[in-house]
């Protein structure tokens, strides 16, 4: 794991036979995206959030998810 550190792994588990196996698929990642582009309630409901007001995402129109955006959640996970 030369190239990327441990916590963007799943299970932050390195496979020197995949190298791409599990990458940017760590929980703690994924729930900081949610958290941001999704809100609070997407973390502590499993998704079925309840709240009638409109997600960051849905207001800021974003419809993907980048690299940048990736890098920006792996810095937060740090």
């Amino acid at each position: 794991a030369d190239d990327w550190p441990l916590l963007v792994y799943q299970n932050g588990q390195y496979d020197e036979i995949d190298p791409s196996a599990g990458v940017f698929r760590n929980e703690a990642l994924i729930q900081v995206c949610k958290y941001i582009f999704l809100g609070p309630s997407s973390i502590k409901n499993n998704g079925n959030s309840r709240s009638t007001r409109k997600s960051n995402a849905d207001k800021h129109e974003m419809k993907t998810i980048n690299v940048a955006v990736i890098a920006y959640c792996c810095l937060l996970v740090c």
